[in-house]
């Protein structure tokens, strides 16, 4: 699990080229979104029942995940989610809807939460989930920031959605100290 406790605080706020991520505690929009978004409640993990605002509250308290929203032009499209109870830990984004610059956004997410991961987690490796498969670009990127296809557990068919590995070694090749961009090529510096 995590120990981020103040050195967490960094975090807080993810400034990319096209959006933010703004971590967040339990609101009654995130609720309601929650209820309203059963492909959201999937991609965490959660059952398919409904969460209750207690679950939410309890599981974003203890750290069980942490949650940003994304921000385009300071306006809510989905959240950055850091999933720490279903499995090794992984994160996944939900967008309300499908941006039309979604590679952009998606690779500008990724560039952001990946050093977070990182600096936060003591862990061997990233699991990228997303609960539906990307597309040929996305794939291509993916793999060329140093993310593989994770097809090692049986029960996840990646023809039917996404799931992808950044081995932490592979991290500290491509990006070093983590102050480097994930983007097509050699990766640059901020």
């Amino acid at each position: 699990m995590s120990d981020a406790g103040d050195d967490f605080l960094p975090f807080e706020e993810l400034e990319g080229a096209h959006v933010t991520l703004k971590l967040v505690g339990y609101s009654d929009r995130m609720g309601e979104n929650f209820k309203k978004y059963k492909e959201m409640r999937f991609s965490v993990g959660a059952t398919e029942q409904v969460p209750d605002q207690k679950w939410l509250v309890d599981s974003i308290e203890v750290e069980d995940f942490k949650v940003w929203e994304i921000l385009q032009d300071n306006t809510p499209i989905g959240y950055a989610f850091l999933v720490l109870y279903d499995g090794p830990p992984f994160i996944t984004f939900y967008y309300f809807e499908e941006p039309s610059n979604l590679l952009d956004i998606g690779k500008d997410c990724l560039e952001q939460m990946i050093p977070v991961f990182f600096k936060d987690l003591d862990e061997a490796a990233l699991f990228y989930y997303l609960p539906k498969p990307v597309d040929e670009e996305m794939h291509a990127e993916l793999l060329e920031g140093g993310f593989d296809v994770w097809d090692d557990n049986p029960t996840i068919d990646n023809d039917a959605l996404a799931c992808y590995v950044l081995e932490r070694y592979t991290y500290d090749a491509y990006y070093g100290d983590g102050e480097e961009e994930f983007e097509e090529g050699e990766p640059k510096e901020y």
